[in-house]
């Protein structure tokens, strides 16, 4: 399973950062840091561009905005604007912006390697869950919006892919914690009812249960 999550904390203008800043560490005239120098340069290069890739998202949200007549509709499609204006290149700050730039990185590795037909997109109910309770909780969310959030992530999984073939991921959700406890949560739950509301055949969906 690729670091996504990696992708929620830190954004790609963040992953950049630390491999800008051991590049600086390097001591140059050590053949072992010298080595090093090709990989990290190619690791800032890489982060920059795909810190890019949301805001060709957000023009595109913009400029049909623009010729939306229904008013929750164009709402919607600003909201969808300024989500991708903030990730995936910076750390995600809600619910809304963790989702979407966990499909980002997702949809990035499917783009970079087509030729492998999945990408396992992880216990997604332990990654995205802090951002849910913090949004509950500071009444950004509710319960009902985030699930249609969901719901509509599910729906979009299955536009991954060509005419040819599909590419998905496989989610899973519940089973332990690190330290042994039941790592179920609320999203588990709703993961469940998104799969039942879409309905359709991906993403690969694993239940771990809790012994």
């Amino acid at each position: 399973i690729h670091g996504m999550q990696k992708v929620v904390k830190k954004g790609f203008l963040g992953i950049k950062k630390e491999a800008e800043d051991k590049l600086s560490r390097l001591d140059l005239s050590n053949p072992e840091d010298f080595k090093k120098v090709a990989f990290l340069k190619g690791v800032v290069l890489a982060m920059e561009a795909a810190a890019e890739y949301g805001q060709r998202y957000s023009a595109l949200a913009r400029e049909i905005a623009k010729k939306e007549k229904d008013k929750d509709r164009k709402k919607e499609l600003l909201e969808i604007a300024e989500v991708c204006d903030w990730v995936p290149a910076h750390p995600a700050r809600t619910f809304h912006e963790a989702l979407q730039s966990y499909h980002f990185a997702w949809l990035m590795l499917t783009l970079e390697l087509y030729h492998n037909v999945a990408f396992a997109l992880g216990r997604m109910d332990q990654y995205l869950y802090p951002y849910y309770e913090k949004d509950i909780r500071e009444g950004r969310i509710t319960k009902e919006e985030a699930q249609e959030l969901l719901d509509c992530y599910i729906l979009k999984l299955n536009y991954t892919g060509s005419k040819l073939r599909t590419i998905c991921g496989s989610i899973g959700i519940g089973g332990y914690k690190a330290d042994g406890n039941d790592a179920t949560n609320e999203l588990s739950y709703m993961f469940i009812e998104s799969i039942m509301h879409i309905r359709l055949a991906d993403p690969w969906f694993a239940v771990h249960v809790h012994g």
